[in-house]
């Protein structure tokens, strides 16, 4: 079972390489034969990964019916297993594909449903993405100053995210830096603890010969 398990989760990744490289058809094939064996397995939480997955390659090859009927599909089962992420990501996705169907009112339904999930879990990355959406979802309704007012927002959370990462990032650095030179410290400290040791036991063993 970890060997299907294993196999399993490299058909995935092969599916995404082919999504990035846009060989979409190739990357569907991957997508199809992993989910049918998550499926054998009965893989609750990543059979639904695998479903939205299916989403994303039919959203860019612009059959958004298709595309839907994977997202909710997904969405279903993330419900049942409460994943709040693959919810959040899933109800965005759902709202990009109604702005592409010219269907702002729907998108701007689910990214409301999304945005309470990601403030509640303080799902960061994703709220910034919803802003955006929401930009685009209100932009396509010719409500401009709505629009600018979340991109304003998106704009704002994102320079957060950015400085937060570098901020802890210093830490890191700082806290790395400090745990070297401490125990370079200790090093020292050791190695000239070993040389008094081995100076005494020069000096014992002088003054043992000298006696003797």
């Amino acid at each position: 079972t970890k060997n299907q398990k294993s196999i399993a989760y490299t058909l995935n990744n092969i599916g995404l390489i082919h999504k990035w490289l846009k060989q979409y058809d190739k990357a569907l094939g991957y997508f199809n034969e992993s989910l049918t064996l998550k499926r054998k397995l009965n893989d609750k939480y990543t059979i639904a990964n695998n479903i939205g997955n299916i989403g994303d390659v039919y959203m860019l090859k612009k059959q958004y019916d298709l595309a839907l009927t994977y997202y909710y599909n997904a969405l279903n089962i993330m419900s049942k297993n409460n994943d709040k992420i693959g919810i959040s990501t899933t109800l965005l996705n759902i709202a990009s594909v109604n702005i592409k169907k010219n269907k702002p009112d729907y998108a701007i339904e689910e990214l409301n449903k999304a945005f309470i999930i990601a403030q509640k879990e303080n799902l960061r990355d994703i709220k910034k993405e919803i802003l955006k959406t929401f930009s685009e979802a209100y932009e396509k309704k010719n409500e401009h100053s709505i629009a600018l007012d979340y991109f304003h927002q998106y704009n704002a959370l994102k320079d957060s995210i950015y400085n937060e990462d570098n901020a802890n990032k210093i830490i890191e650095l700082d806290i790395a830096y400090n745990s070297e030179r401490i125990e370079r410290e200790n090093e020292n400290l050791r190695l000239k603890s070993q040389r008094k040791d081995e100076e005494l036991f020069e000096q014992i063993s002088v003054k043992y010969l000298l006696i003797f």
